[in-house]
């Protein structure tokens, strides 16, 4: 979730004029695996839900963490979005600054009403179809760590992005009808990560193989940045589209794996550090760009170069939402619906003052 920071402040520097070849790069390799991980870790955990606390618990739970911060969202939010966009003049789509407070669209919220649907799909099967859930993740189960299973996994999902004429897969933000391709391209994710909770032993075999699977998503992907270096230049046919579309496939469904592997083999244990990181990204991914907005109003005014300005604004916009998730959420009624109650540490008692001077002999 934190790595939208840095993609949405190159995609803003290149709307408003700014653009760069090296921060379009930089959005295309995080674009490869940062949804798709998105998806596939909603729907471990919707499993995992299921798991504990059966279907009535886990609508709770979706309704609750889902639902109500997509609900609020969109009427405090993004209006709040527009109105710094209108009284910049930032934009914050390639048709310019915002012109309306409100309008019927999720505007940069549509990664919520996206899993939300899904979330409610996989509910309603699971209800309602059990067999069907079960046969699709054991599918998906079946393909978890090996080269056939990624070249079965890559070429759906290569066919879903055909129609992608950027080639990244993208939702549009400004209506809430559902793009199929799109809505079907990450329900793919999400149903591998229910057989990844299926099927624990798979994960720890990710962890033996991490560093093959990462060389794996490496080359891959390298092919497909060059291909779609190439089509930014010189535009391409039919045939190069698909040949980069499934280098890009093969270098998404990898690097999964690989990150998957390296995050069990080393991020199994609870540190507190990491936990508030964790905690806080879903409240960053909520407030980023109310304080982004303004900040890039600044940097445009005095000129900042487009890489220096990428610098200064995702670190300033990490850090103050950071400290707002520490002052106004993580404790309050905010920081419940998004993450669950949070306790405060224990304090550091001071030890008795031991006195100086006695009044007693």
């Amino acid at each position: 979730m934190l790595l939208l920071v840095p993609a949405h402040v190159s995609g803003l520097i290149a709307v408003n004029g700014e653009p760069s070849a090296v921060l379009t790069g930089i959005v295309w390799v995080i674009h490869v695996f940062r949804l798709p991980l998105f998806f596939a870790m909603s729907g471990y955990f919707l499993a995992l839900m299921h798991r504990r606390r059966g279907l009535r618990g886990t609508l709770r739970n979706r309704s609750l963490r889902i639902a109500a911060p997509l609900a609020v969202g969109l009427v405090t939010l993004v209006p709040m979005l527009m109105a710094l966009s209108e009284a910049t003049g930032v934009s914050i789509t390639a048709a310019g600054p915002a012109q309306s407070l409100f309008g019927l669209a999720p505007s940069y919220l549509w990664f919520l009403w996206y899993l939300l649907v899904i979330d409610a799909s996989a509910i309603l099967m699971l209800r309602f179809a059990p067999g069907i859930a079960t046969r699709i993740r054991d599918l998906f189960a079946g393909a978890i760590g090996r080269p056939l299973g990624i070249a079965l996994l890559t070429a759906p999902a290569a066919a879903l992005l055909l129609g992608q004429s950027d080639w990244m897969p993208t939702a549009p933000t400004d209506t809430f009808r559902l793009e199929p391709a799109m809505l079907a391209y990450y329900a793919m994710f999400f149903a591998f990560g229910t057989a990844l909770f299926a099927a624990p032993g798979k994960v720890q075999a990710l962890s033996d193989s991490t560093g093959r699977w990462a060389l794996a998503a490496l080359a891959s992907g390298l092919v497909a940045l060059i291909l779609f270096t190439l089509h930014n230049r010189s535009g391409a046919g039919t045939a190069i589209h698909a040949i980069q579309l499934t280098a890009f496939g093969i270098a998404t469904w990898t690097s999964l794996h690989a990150l998957l592997g390296l995050a069990n083999r080393h991020l199994s244990a609870e540190r507190p550090a990491i936990r508030y990181v964790a905690d806080s990204s879903y409240w960053i991914y909520l407030a980023h760009l109310q304080i982004l907005i303004p900040l890039l109003a600044v940097v445009l005014a005095i000129g900042v170069q487009p890489g220096l300005a990428f610098g200064l604004l995702t670190a300033t916009t990490l850090l103050l939402t950071f400290l707002s998730y520490a002052a106004f959420v993580r404790y309050t009624a905010i920081g419940r619906a998004l993450n669950g109650p949070r306790k405060r540490g224990p304090r550091m008692q001071l030890p008795d003052p031991t006195p100086i001077f006695s009044t007693t002999r």
